[in-house]
């Protein structure tokens, strides 16, 4: 029934909400802002040394009452989450970086202190217990998950089930308890923390070796029908830029040429006639750059029908466009653009310098969406840093201003612009099935 010890804990509920009045009271004065904007500039871990000042007090004030310390840590946290407002998501990073710089590497140090080997090694009944503990931590995770195959393959799915089964903390705070209950004895309480060790080692490094390949996979290639001069040439311009390029061999379009040169063939064991025993990776486009428009056309005509999202063709004859855009690709005529392509020099030089560069460490890229984790997330939250802008989200028919607040979604294509290399690690985190 009711009792002290119940309405001490509730006294502390009381206390946070009275801190929540005080504070939104506080701060919706216009004085109050003022003064808060004048002294973020000089320093701006104000906010952070507030809230570790309202972390202690909620501590004190826990300890003081016979309450759990961390109810009084994670009511403090609860209170600064309704008052951070527009300043969450910097005050949310300055907390991680202490808490995960220094409070849970001491947490973890203590655990390996207590970590009673000798107990565990001279009880041979958790010479049994910890490897049916540790079989049974895989087998609770990796069962339930097997529903996420009917989203993602059978290495993704183990992958997720695996990593699932990484729970340090609540393992050891649960022996933790259950030992000062008296619950399990010293051996089991040794054995239940060697098991969250084990686990929280070796399961993101088997989620990364069976995502590895798939993330690799996930980087999109662009294919090339007909190895023509201008077929080589934007070859050669896409490796720079660290494309992945494959000329593709039919009937139709021999790639001999580029063979010659250096690059990657698909095609069937028997050359066919068409794309249909090609065996494709994933690819960001296709570009089909023949001579003919006939076999140009019957190209696009089954790329669409496999489902390749980007096709690129070169048309010859500007009477035959038509053709092409009812089958939804993108055309490119010479003749026709090359106006367009010349007042766009005239009016703006540097931006078609930009658009037009080769250097693998300065460039414009399209990166799609294919990340789950990054989806639903501002771009705000990305830390893009002073080396990236982005220009540009679109989605499906639809081209975005990106702002901060833009959130992504999966299947977006977001353009950037900036240096190489945080362009490829940007890529890599958009781009990751993890």
């Amino acid at each position: 029934g009711l009792n002290l010890d119940i309405l001490l804990v509730a006294l502390l509920f009381v206390a946070a909400l009275i801190a929540f009045r005080v504070g939104r009271a506080v701060l919706r004065k216009s004085a109050a802002d003022r003064v808060f904007d004048d002294i973020l500039p000089v320093s701006s871990k104000t906010r952070l040394h507030g809230s570790m000042a309202l972390l202690l007090a909620f501590v004190i004030l826990a300890g003081l009452l016979g309450s759990e310390m961390i109810l009084g840590a994670f009511l403090a946290g609860v209170v600064l989450s309704l008052l951070s407002g527009p300043y969450q998501t910097q005050l949310k990073g300055d907390l991680d970086a202490i808490g995960f710089g220094f409070f849970i590497p001491v947490f973890f140090l203590m655990v390996g202190v207590e970590f009673d080997l000798p107990a565990l090694v001279r009880s041979p009944r958790t010479w049994v217990l910890a490897p049916l503990l540790l079989v049974g931590a895989y087998v609770i995770k990796v069962l339930p998950a097997l529903v996420f195959r009917f989203g993602f393959t059978w290495k993704q799915t183990l992958a997720g089930g695996l990593l699932l089964s990484s729970r340090l903390s609540l393992i050891i705070a649960a022996s933790e308890i259950g030992l000062r209950l008296g619950a399990i004895d010293e051996p089991t309480n040794a054995a239940f923390i060697l098991v969250a060790a084990v686990t929280a080692t070796a399961s993101p490094i088997l989620f990364n070796s069976l995502t590895a390949a798939g993330t690799a996979s996930a980087r999109s290639a662009v294919a090339v029908v007909g190895a023509t001069d201008l077929a080589l040439q934007t070859a050669r311009e896409l490796t720079a830029l660290k494309e992945k390029v494959h000329f593709i061999d039919i009937a139709g379009a021999p790639a001999e040429a580029a063979r010659a040169a250096g690059f990657a063939i698909l095609g069937a064991p028997a050359r066919s006639d068409g794309l249909g025993g090609v065996k494709f990776p994933p690819l960001k486009s296709l570009l089909a750059l023949t001579p003919e428009d006939d076999v140009n056309l019957t190209v696009c005509r089954e790329a669409r029908a496999l489902g390749i999202r980007h096709v690129v063709v070169f048309v010859n004859d500007c009477t035959r466009l038509s053709e092409f855009a009812a089958l939804g690709v993108q055309p490119f005529a010479p003749g026709l653009y090359r106006a367009t392509l010349l007042a766009f020099m005239a009016r703006h030089p540097d931006l078609f310098g930009v658009m037009t560069s080769s250097r693998a460490d300065h460039q414009v890229r399209e990166i799609l969406v294919l990340s789950r984790s990054m989806s639903g997330r501002p771009l705000k939250d990305l830390a893009l840093g002073g080396d990236l802008l982005v220009l540009s989200v679109r989605r499906g028919d639809e081209s975005l201003v990106p702002h901060g607040d833009t959130k992504l979604l999966e299947g977006d294509w977001v353009t950037v612009y900036g240096d190489g290399g945080p362009i490829d690690a940007l890529q890599t985190r958009l781009e990751s099935l993890a």
